[in-house]
């Protein structure tokens, strides 16, 4: 049985797992980035840091729930809040973001933002 409770810091570590396993084969991701990279080990790194930021942006502007069965975080719920505003650039960069940013550039930043928020 499953029993959801509202997500909070002290499950950051076990969330991101799930939320990155989630999207590890997103072709939306790979698409964007991948030829940017020389080896699957630096594309998978910069994957989990991008999950990261996103995740982290995400719940700055959207309500999380989770899942916890046995003692792990296994489901993650994200309501997103019609009357707000979707997670932006900003919010992004102010998320840990930057680096990602500073690694890609603005412009590839900006055009996966764009596909991102048109899927």
């Amino acid at each position: 049985m499953v029993e959801y409770k509202r997500y909070d810091k002290s499950y950051e570590d076990e969330v991101l797992k799930v939320f990155t396993e989630a999207f590890v084969n997103y072709p939306l991701f790979w698409s964007v980035f991948e030829d940017r990279f020389k080896s699957e080990i630096k594309l998978r790194s910069f994957y989990d840091h991008l999950m990261k930021g996103i995740f982290r942006a995400t719940v700055r502007k959207d309500d999380c729930y989770i899942g916890i069965e046995k003692g792990k975080v296994t489901v993650i719920v994200i309501v997103e809040k019609p009357s707000d505003k979707p997670v932006g650039f900003w919010d992004y960069a102010v998320s840990g973001m930057a680096g990602i940013i500073a690694r890609i550039g603005i412009k590839d930043t900006l055009r996966f933002m764009k596909m991102s928020d048109e899927t």
